[in-house]
């Protein structure tokens, strides 16, 4: 099971919005919300009338969104209360008022975007831009006859490459294939 569900939307160029998470996103002290599901890109996460995910109370939590997300909705998350981080990409260029809503932490993201922007608004949050911070890009991605979850490109903040962070990975084969290689931080 996806740890996110999302309601695709046709036209001519198909995309999903997540709408709520199946509560296995709180798992662990890694929230990765994925770059596509069912084989569309997830541009828009949250849609207003409720939080994807709420109420998580691990310590030390880092929440991860992939470059392509570009709007973030109202109640998106609420009462991440321990989280330390969250990595917002530039490709992010609208977030509601009050898409996170008891979540304090640092902002992660690029000078001048909306992560920065947002993260000014209320004194609970700060802002760290990636190129001080040293964070690094991180990308999950499957190959051609299956898939993974969570996928997409990432900005991983320095403060959580301790070793105390870890996310697991559902990788399928498609039907009659068989997972043949891994490769994991460039090694097989």
């Amino acid at each position: 099971l996806d740890a996110f569900m999302a309601m695709m939307m046709a036209g001519s160029d198909p995309e999903a919005t997540i709408l709520w998470g199946t509560g296995d996103e709180k798992a662990g002290n890694v929230v990765m919300i994925p770059a596509t599901l069912g084989g569309y890109p997830v541009t828009t996460v949250g849609n207003g009338a409720q939080t994807i995910s709420s109420n998580n109370k691990n310590d030390d939590v880092y929440v991860l969104f992939p470059e392509g997300v570009t709007t973030f909705s109202p109640r998106m998350i609420y009462d991440y209360n321990s989280t330390s981080g969250w990595s917002i990409p530039a490709s992010v260029t609208s977030i509601a008022d009050g898409t996170f809503l008891s979540c304090p932490g640092t902002f992660y993201g690029e000078s001048g975007s909306a992560a920065e922007t947002y993260a000014a608004t209320d004194s609970t949050r700060d802002f760290v831009d990636y190129g001080a911070d040293g964070s690094v890009t991180f990308t999950a991605q499957a190959g051609e006859e299956g898939y993974m979850q969570p996928n997409g490109t990432y900005h991983l903040p320095a403060g959580m490459l301790d070793g105390k962070h870890q996310i697991s990975f559902q990788i399928v084969a498609d039907y009659q294939y068989k997972i043949a290689s891994l490769t994991v931080d460039g090694v097989d």
